[in-house]
């Protein structure tokens, strides 16, 4: 079986810039500007390991209120998304991947803004506790979605979140005082 190598299949899957090709997943809307119509998506077919996987173009709905659609640079690869892989009730496949990304803004629904306040087309971003994460863009709640801390590249802020919200759960948990070491 081929080896799982996140690199490698995140390359496979990179959007490409607008303009550089006919074929790209963007368009031009009414008002002359670019949009994103079009994804490229890793779904699971069936249970296994990533030789279950494959690359699929699905059509990117246009936000509406309370979302937006990023488009992704990074996705964070977590053990959540091996147990999907894994284990599930079939009728969930084809299974999209993916829990947090990081990227940039494509577009806002109307009269929308992003859960750290604000939101811009362009504005670097992470997302948390979506669905489809391992994609080249994604249309999701807007609730969801937080500005990317400018110290984090892409990757880092990709895989921010969900490890630090496991620790954080983990610290109340235990109830871990001020001074204790938790190993």
């Amino acid at each position: 079986p081929p080896r799982f190598e996140p690199y490698r299949l995140w390359h496979r899957c990179a959007v490409r810039r607008p303009g550089t090709r006919r074929g790209t997943g963007w368009t031009r809307s009414g008002r002359g500007r670019l949009a994103l119509v079009q994804a490229r998506r890793w779904v699971a077919t069936d249970f296994g390991g990533p030789e279950v996987l494959d690359l699929v173009t699905v059509e990117l709905p246009p936000p509406g209120p309370g979302e937006v659609t990023i488009e992704v640079r990074a996705a964070g690869m977590n053990p959540a998304d091996y147990k999907g892989l894994a284990r599930g009730d079939r009728a969930s496949l084809p299974r999209p991947l993916g829990f947090e990304v990081a990227g940039v803004l494509a577009a806002l629904g109307p009269d929308t803004r992003i859960a750290s306040g604000g939101g811009a087309v362009g504005q670097e971003v992470l997302a948390f506790r979506i669905v489809g994460g391992y994609a080249s863009a994604v249309t999701v709640p807007a609730a969801d979605v937080f500005a990317k801390p400018a110290a984090l590249d892409f990757p880092a802020a990709a895989n921010l979140l969900l490890a630090g919200s496991t620790a954080a759960d983990t610290l109340q948990a235990v109830e871990a005082a001020a001074g204790e070491t938790i190993l």
